[in-house]
């Protein structure tokens, strides 16, 4: 099985091809808006009004979150009933899926998506848009989060999860502008 997994960094639309076969597409907070995805990924609540997606992939889109947003987003008026319409599964469970690791990628969308592909039986995850650099995304927006020391902070943690499902099989390969890791 072969998934792609889209970051929200400004190489996504210049390296990720909507028409790539892929047997799943795990896109992360706002790469939703641009691309149909199989999973949406995200950490913080407020991303589940923020962004509109495009929508599935065939099936239904399906969310992959951050285990308190499913408790805080079935409780909020304002969101509840769309929220409910999706199927939804936690990040908490990549603790029992793959074993040994590091507990800060439930920390943070990229790394939690890795893991979630792997987790769903892909052989070869391509990760598209994670650029760790500049403080902009695909649309062009200022990011102020985006900034080197986040980077740093997320490097360790990608790579500790790259090494997890490596070490378990899954190949991992990160598309970035100009070069291929």
């Amino acid at each position: 099985m072969k998934a792609a997994v889209l970051c929200t960094g400004p190489s996504l639309i210049e390296m990720y091809d909507a028409t790539m076969p892929y047997d799943v597409v795990i896109a992360i907070n706002r790469a939703v808006e641009r691309y149909p995805a199989d999973w949406w990924c995200f950490g913080d609540q407020q991303v589940f009004g923020m962004f509109k997606p495009l929508g599935g992939r065939g099936d239904k889109l399906r969310l992959f979150v951050l285990d308190y947003v499913i408790q805080k987003l079935g409780k909020r008026d304002d969101v509840c009933e769309a929220f409910n319409r999706y199927a939804v599964e936690g990040w908490l469970q990549l603790r029992e899926k793959i074993e040994n690791i590091d507990r800060k990628c439930m920390s943070w969308s990229g790394p939690s998506a890795v893991a979630w592909a792997h987790c769903l039986g892909a052989k070869d995850i391509d990760i598209y848009g994670l650029d760790m650099a500049g403080n902009c995304d695909f649309t062009g927006e200022v990011r102020p989060d985006k900034n080197p020391i986040r980077f740093k902070r997320e490097q360790g943690v990608f790579e500790n999860v790259f090494a997890a499902v490596r070490a378990r099989g899954s190949t991992v390969t990160r598309y970035t502008m100009g070069n291929c890791r």
